[in-house]
C-alpha cells in the first residue's frame, strides 16, 4: 500500500509540474536610470567613479531566485581597496520602508543549489521507478534541471565576486547574486566600495515576447 501511494502522488505531482511547465513564464531585465552620481549610462550599464575607484555596474540577467548583475573594479588610489560583495543590496527605490535585500555569499548560493540537486536526485529515482509516458517526460525534465543546475553551480564557482582587497592599479570583475523581488519593479542599488558608498537606480521591465523555458531556477531554495 505503501508503494501505491508514492506511485499516486507522483503522477499528481508529474501532472502538476508539466502543466507548470507548459507554461510562459514572464522574462525580466533591468535597465538603468540614470542616478545622480553616475558618470555615464548605457542601456545595461552604469559606470561611476570617486577618488579611489572606477566602478562598472551592468546587469546580468534574472533566474528566479536570483537576480545577477556583473560588478567591475578599478582602484585608482595608492592603497588597497577593499569590496565585499555582502555589503551590498538593494531597496524598493522610494520606499523608506523597503526590506533591504543583501548579495548573498558564492558559499551560501552554492549551498542551495546543493541542496536542490539532492532533492531533484530523489524525485528523479521516484519519477524512474514508474513506467508511464508523464513519468518519463518527468524524468527527463528532471535530468535537464541536474544539468542547467551544475552548469549555475559552476558558474558560481568560476564568476561570483568574493571579498577582493585590490592593489593599487588593479582591477576585478564578478558577479553578484542578489535574491529576486517580484515587488522590486525598480530598485535602488547600494554599493560600498572601499569606504564610499554608491546608490544607483534600475528599472525592471518584461520582454514583450518572453522565451518559453521551464521555471526551474524557481526551484533552488529562497
Amino acid at each position: 500500500m505503501r508503494r501505491s501511494g508514492h506511485l499516486f502522488a507522483l503522477l499528481v505531482f508529474t501532472s502538476a509540474v508539466l502543466a507548470a511547465c507548459a507554461t510562459v513564464p514572464p522574462v525580466y531585465r533591468y535597465e538603468p536610470a540614470t542616478p545622480p552620481d553616475s558618470i555615464a549610462t548605457a542601456k545595461d550599464t552604469i559606470m561611476l567613479e570617486d577618488e579611489r575607484a572606477f566602478i562598472f555596474l551592468t546587469f546580468g540577467r534574472v533566474d528566479e531566485p536570483n537576480v545577477v548583475f556583473q560588478l567591475g573594479v578599478m582602484n585608482r588610489g595608492n592603497d588597497t581597496l577593499l569590496v565585499v560583495p555582502e555589503f551590498f543590496y538593494y531597496k524598493i527605490f522610494g520606499d523608506e520602508k523597503s526590506r533591504l535585500l543583501y548579495a548573498q555569499s558564492a558559499d551560501d548560493v552554492i549551498e542551495r543549489i546543493d541542496e536542490t540537486i539532492e532533492e531533484i536526485k530523489s524525485e528523479l529515482s521516484l519519477a524512474q521507478s514508474v513506467s508511464t509516458a508523464s513519468s518519463m517526460m518527468f524524468a527527463q525534465q528532471l535530468r535537464e534541471d541536474l544539468t542547467r543546475l551544475a552548469m549555475l553551480r559552476a558558474e558560481v564557482e568560476k564568476e561570483a565576486w568574493r571579498e577582493t582587497a585590490l592593489a593599487p592599479q588593479a582591477k576585478a570583475f564578478g558577479k553578484l547574486y542578489f535574491p529576486f523581488s517580484k515587488k522590486a519593479s525598480k530598485i535602488e542599488l547600494s554599493l560600498l566600495v572601499g569606504t564610499e558608498r554608491h546608490r544607483v537606480v534600475f528599472t525592471r521591465k518584461e520582454l514583450a515576447e518572453p522565451v518559453l523555458s521551464a521555471p526551474m531556477l524557481q526551484r533552488v531554495r529562497r
